[in-house]
């Protein structure tokens, strides 16, 4: 439920996100599409070894999904992993911020052992944390 802000007890002005999935169709179910997103970026990146082919499916997972933890976690290590660091920080300070909000949990267990192994785990890891 929204809140206004107030600060002493007068109100100020705030920025308040909020994320609406849209489910137009039953066969439009985008947390469905982002997740078949997902494994296909996992399977690309931990099977295939191919880190450019994994980011543009986690690119279309957030398209549908923008505030999805998991899919900003691996698009950031897998951007990490390509060399874009600044890239990867963002998409980590974006989860930072969804954790500030209180919209996700402060303690990443979305990732599975696979990403733990990846060389930006440990930079991301201390970045989101509070």
């Amino acid at each position: 439920m929204w809140k206004p802000a107030s600060v002493n007890g007068e109100p100020v002005a705030m920025v308040k996100e909020v994320s609406l999935v849209f489910k137009l169709h039953k066969s439009n179910d985008f947390r469905l599409m982002a997740k078949n997103c997902s494994d296909k970026g996992n399977k690309m990146l931990f099977i295939k070894k191919d880190p450019q082919k994994a980011l543009k499916y986690y690119d279309m997972g957030i398209t549908l999904l923008p505030n999805e933890e998991s899919l900003l976690a691996a698009r950031g290590l897998c951007k990490y992993e390509l060399g874009d660091e600044e890239g990867a920080r963002r998409d980590w300070n974006r989860i930072k911020t969804l954790i500030e909000n209180g919209n996700i949990p402060t303690e990443p267990d979305y990732l599975t052992d696979d990403f733990r192994e990846l060389k930006g785990y440990d930079t991301m890891t201390q970045m989101t944390r509070k």
